[in-house]
């Protein structure tokens, strides 16, 4: 058993963060079970490509607690559905909502061949297995003991079972109007109107147009690519569904007006 800590400064631990463990447990296991509270439309979508990239994933099962009465916006409504269709399709799992009450908990199962063996829980919603950046610190709970990964498992059943239904069941027609996804990020400011009217009147008339791929699995489509494996524990993580890579061509580069590297400063070390 351990702890886990987001270990942003100046509150830095010696343990694991939620990120790194719920990584970490992937390739040892063949299902996942999940239960938070609330979701992301880009973490919906990172769940998906985790179960497309790691063959060893048989099975994925997610319960969301809280959107069911607090909304969600379209972009989650439509991820959530996505996913659900992909699980469904594949006859590997599904995404249910709590419609019983309202769940706020976060449970995270894992689960080999030979059943419940792990699990996390804390603070952590599934937000937590992006990489984002966003400062808010979370503590959790790493279970490795069979009795309790296997108590875990049990009650994210009964959860499902007697509290919760399939979210294409659901009526769902009341949304959410803004989507804070970058609310909390370090070093992200919201631009306000004025300032944003003052940088389009100070645009040049030089433009440059650069040719973008827009096949599927293209440097501008990023997510659908192969995603990053870890050559020591055969992990893939995918890439997020906003990575994106424009690949300007040298002729245009070469052009007089294209943006330079400023050149770099010369340090000089004196005795």
């Amino acid at each position: 058993m351990e702890f886990l800590f987001s270990n942003y400064p100046p509150v830095k631990t010696s343990f694991s963060t939620f990120y790194d463990k719920f990584y970490s447990l992937i390739p040892s296991s063949t299902r996942l079970d999940i239960a938070v509270g609330y979701v992301s439309s880009d973490s919906l979508m990172e769940l998906k490509r985790i179960v497309e990239l790691n063959e060893n994933i048989h099975a994925l099962n997610l319960i969301i607690g809280m959107h069911y009465f607090e909304h969600f916006t379209r972009v989650q409504y439509n991820a959530a559905m996505v996913l659900n269709d992909f699980l469904t399709c594949n006859q590997i799992g599904e995404v249910k909502l709590v419609n019983a009450f309202k769940y706020h908990g976060k449970l995270y199962s894992y689960s080999n061949d030979s059943g419940p063996y792990a699990g996390i829980i804390g603070s952590n919603n599934l937000s937590s297995i992006l990489d984002t950046g966003a400062r808010v610190y979370e503590s959790s709970f790493y279970i490795n003991e069979e009795k309790h990964a296997r108590e875990m498992h049990d009650f994210i059943d009964q959860l499902s079972l007697r509290a919760s239904r399939n979210i294409r069941e659901l009526e769902i027609d009341t949304f959410n109007a803004t989507n804070p996804v970058l609310e909390g990020h370090e070093s992200v400011d919201k631009v306000l109107p004025d300032a944003l009217a003052n940088v389009i009147s100070k645009l040049s008339d030089i433009k440059f147009e650069i040719p973008a791929k827009t096949e599927p699995k293209s440097n501008l489509n990023c997510y659908h690519g192969k995603g990053r494996e870890n050559m020591s524990t055969h992990l893939v993580k995918p890439r997020h569904w906003y990575e994106v890579e424009l690949i300007v061509p040298i002729s245009m580069r070469r052009d007089g007006y294209y943006p330079k590297l400023p050149c770099p400063h010369t340090w000089h070390h004196h005795k």
